[in-house]
Parts: C-alpha cells; sequence; structure tokens
C-alpha cells in the first residue's frame, strides 16, 4: 500500500513540478483593537521592479481602504486601514471580524477566505463535465480504431460507463482534498487520506495491481509513452476478461507510440472540441492550438490542482490579538501573541482578468478566535473566573440573543449575586418576565438553563 501511495502522490507531484511560478505576493497585517482591526496590505512580486495589478484590481483596492493614491514603498504598492467589523474585499474573498461583549467578557472571531469559489456544486459539476467530456473523446477515437474488430463493443461499453463513473469518483477525492489542505497546493494530501483512497480503489478495482507498480512507476518517472500505453493495453484485457491474443488484436496499433499517437492527433482534429478551442483564442494564435490540447484540457479540469501551468500568487498574514487564540488553523505564537497563515492562491480570474475559465479552487480559509474575561466581574459574582476561551464565546453569543430588557434583567439579577452554595439554584431558578407572562408554552426550555449548566460545570471543576 506504501508503494501504491507513492504512485498516486508521483502523479500528484509531477503535476506541481510543473505548475507554473508566483504572480504576486500579498503580505497582510493585521492589529486587533477594541474597534476592530487595523490592516496594512503590501502587494510585491519577487525579483520585479513592481507587482502585476490589473487595473480593475488597482481601483477597488483603492476603494475599499478609502486611499485616492497607492502608496509605494521599496517597489510595492501598500495600503492601510480600519476596518470595524466587515474586512476589505482587497485580495478577493469576504472577512468578517465580529466581537461580542458581556459583562463577563469579551469573545472576537476572526474569519477570512481568499478568492477561489465556494460554489461546491458548480465546482462538482464542472469537473463531472470535464470527466464525460474526455471519456467521450476517448470513446470516439476507440470506436474509430477499433470498429469491427472483437470485442470491440465489450471496450466502448466499459469505456463509457465503468471506466467514466471510476474517473469522476476519482476527480471527486482530489476535490474532497481541497477542503484539507490549508497550503494551496497538493503537498498534504496525507493530510486527508486521499492519496491512500485514491490508491486502495485503483487496487480494490483491479486497475492495478501490486506487480504492476514497478513499471508503472518507472513509466511515470521517465515519461515513457510506450511503457504507459503497453500497462493500459494489459489493463483493457485484464477488466475486459479478454485472452492476450484478443487484447493485441483490438489494441495492437497502441504498441507503436508514434502511430498511436498521430491517430489521436487525427482524430481530435475532426472534433468539435477543437474548433471551439480554436475558435476561443485570438485569430493569430489559432494555428497554435494542438489537437491534443483539447483533450489535455479537460484531463487537467478534473484532476490537476488549480492554477496548474498559470501560476499562482501567494498570500502570507499576520494577525496580533490581544491575547493567545482559544482556536485558530494558524501558527499561533505566544509573547507577544501572533498567529501566522500562508497560503497559494489561484490568480484573480474572470471578473480581473478576463480569462475565459472561472475559479476551480476552493477558497484559502484563515480564522481565530480568542477571549478576553472580565475576571474582577466575574469573581464577584461566580468567585473565581469560571467562562473563558470558548466557554466565554458561546456565553456572549447567548448574552446577544437576549433582547435589550432580557439583558437588563440578567445583568441586575447577577449583580445581586455572591459566590455560594445558594448561586446554582437561585440562578436554576430564575426566570425572565417574557417567561413569566401568561401564553408561555409550557415545554419551552427555560432561557437560563443553557448558561446556567455551563457555569455549573466550570465551578465543579478542581
Amino acid at each position: 500500500m506504501r508503494v501504491m501511495h507513492l504512485a498516486t502522490r508521483t502523479c500528484v507531484g509531477t503535476a506541481l513540478i510543473l505548475s507554473g511560478c508566483v504572480v504576486n505576493e500579498y503580505d497582510i497585517e493585521m492589529q486587533a483593537t477594541g474597534e476592530g482591526l487595523e490592516r496594512t496590505l503590501r502587494v510585491s512580486k519577487a525579483e520585479s521592479p513592481e507587482p502585476q495589478l490589473t487595473e480593475a484590481e488597482r481601483n477597488r483596492i483603492r476603494d475599499e481602504y478609502r486611499q485616492p493614491e497607492l502608496e509605494k514603498v521599496e517597489s510595492a504598492y501598500r495600503y492601510h486601514g480600519r476596518f470595524p467589523r466587515r474586512l476589505p474585499n482587497d485580495i478577493g474573498g469576504y472577512g468578517t471580524h465580529w466581537r461580542l461583549v458581556s459583562p463577563c467578557g469579551s469573545a472576537t472571531l476572526y474569519l477570512e477566505r481568499f478568492r477561489g469559489n465556494d460554489d461546491l456544486v458548480a465546482l462538482q459539476n464542472q469537473r463531472q463535465q470535464a470527466v464525460q467530456d474526455a471519456v467521450n473523446l476517448l470513446a470516439g477515437w476507440l470506436a474509430t480504431e477499433t470498429a469491427g474488430k472483437p470485442d470491440s463493443e465489450q471496450l466502448l461499453e466499459f469505456i463509457r460507463t465503468t471506466f467514466r463513473h471510476d474517473l469522476q469518483n476519482i476527480s471527486l477525492y482530489l476535490l474532497t482534498a481541497d477542503l484539507w489542505t490549508t497550503s494551496g497546493d497538493f503537498n498534504h494530501l496525507h493530510e486527508s487520506q486521499i492519496s491512500e483512497r485514491i490508491a486502495l480503489y485503483l487496487l480494490e478495482r483491479d486497475y492495478v495491481t501490486q506487480d504492476d507498480l514497478p513499471v508503472l512507476l518507472r513509466a511515470l518517472w521517465t515519461q515513457d509513452v510506450a511503457a504507459t500505453l503497453s500497462f493500459v493495453n494489459a489493463v483493457v484485457v485484464r477488466k475486459l476478461k479478454i485472452d492476450p491474443a484478443s487484447g493485441e488484436q483490438l489494441l495492437g496499433f497502441l504498441n507503436d507510440r508514434d502511430v498511436a499517437l498521430q491517430r489521436l492527433e487525427n482524430y481530435l482534429r475532426t472534433t468539435p472540441d477543437f474548433e471551439k478551442l480554436q475558435g476561443a483564442r485570438p485569430e493569430e494564435e489559432r494555428d497554435r492550438v494542438q489537437p491534443v490540447d483539447v483533450l489535455s484540457q479537460y484531463l487537467m479540469l478534473a484532476f490537476l490542482p488549480a492554477g496548474f501551468l498559470k501560476g499562482h500568487d501567494v498570500v502570507t498574514a499576520r494577525l496580533t490579538p490581544p491575547v493567545a487564540p482559544f482556536v485558530t488553523n494558524g501558527t499561533s505564537f505566544d509573547d507577544p501573541p501572533t498567529i501566522d497563515w500562508e497560503f497559494r492562491i489561484e490568480p484573480l480570474s474572470t471578473a480581473e482578468t478576463g480569462h475565459a475559465e472561472p475559479s476551480r479552487q476552493l477558497p484559502q480559509l484563515a480564522f481565530a478566535g480568542w477571549a478576553q474575561p472580565d475576571v474582577d466581574y466575574q469573581r464577584a459574582r461566580f468567585g473565581k473566573t469560571v467562562l473563558d476561551g470558548q466557554d466565554l464565546a458561546q456565553f456572549n453569543l447567548w448574552y446577544h440573543g437576549l433582547s435589550a430588557p432580557e439583558q437588563q434583567e440578567w445583568e441586575t439579577f447577577l449583580a445581586s449575586r455572591r459566590p455560594g452554595r445558594q448561586l446554582i439554584s437561585n440562578m436554576k431558578a430564575f426566570r425572565f418576565a417574557s417567561e413569566r407572562g401568561p401564553g408561555r408554552p409550557v415545554e419551552n426550555e427555560p432561557l437560563v438553563n443553557w448558561p446556567v449548566k455551563l457555569i455549573e460545570r466550570k465551578l465543579n471543576q478542581p
């Protein structure tokens, strides 16, 4: 299984080696204050006098930061602003800073996505359609090459049904990997066990065997097309359950690499897909479109990481909260508390650059939460600090779900409470005015039940 894992990682790794270079670098510095976040954005490009910013991007960032002119510092553009809640759509995406305050303290959540496409249904449909289009081309070519041969119909039925279905599953596995990785590439497939799952999927369905692996790896590492085609022939024989001689008669044309590739190109040149791809290019570039590009575009869309062969942008972000976070997906440091993130993101897509293809990468996500309990207030009422971190955040959510009169009732009630044996029983007996009036359904749980259970549990802890 470990060898199969290596084979799967090798396929993905080849895509990463071929992926493009860095287009722009976005460095974000954020300082949390009681009023929101102070945010500084620096846009640069390594080994370049200035970053590649479209006019639309320049205008959007200026509008978000309310800066009439760009400030240029050491070959980089710099922007600075203060944002109480909604964060600027500067790089592309959506972000928020949410601070909830109650008498017991404050809790703050920072949450931001960077670019990408968060429409999972559209991403799934896009990949599934790409597989369908690739299989249609492959089936059309094989129908031409194997017409009239024994086992031809069986081969085409396998390609159009079982093989297509399995390719769609593998494509979805790779889409799922995007949900787990936080680096913007596929270097961390092991985090989601995707490579192991794909390996087992292929082994279980007899697409590969353990004996195939050394030959397959050699073919991948050396880009040996002839060996790869020979492997394909062996798979077809095994999957169709035909003898090798019948397989040779059916797919013998694959033995000559040059002949097979030329026949494939000849077929692809006759397809509407090739005509459509040429038509999408500027007139002066149409002669440069190769027939194999038709099939490649579908395979890359279905299986390869976003940004393949077209570069990527890099985002580094640092947030300085007043205290250490109780939750984050970044790297947290102490003294002083800081949180760092780094992402690879797809370059700006259709709306910004006019490229024909929409984003096919899931957004990169950064989040952090921190809490600052009012120690004096809690000690005076509960005898110690019982609400901190996630507990304080949940309590504050409950508190902000109360109406203004209910908040005042709760604060008045707690103002007269002191630590002691009767504290919890008194809190459990408390009812808001809205709960004491006529017409209240008896099955409704009292509003104080949830926070009182939380406080009681914390009080009972040593």
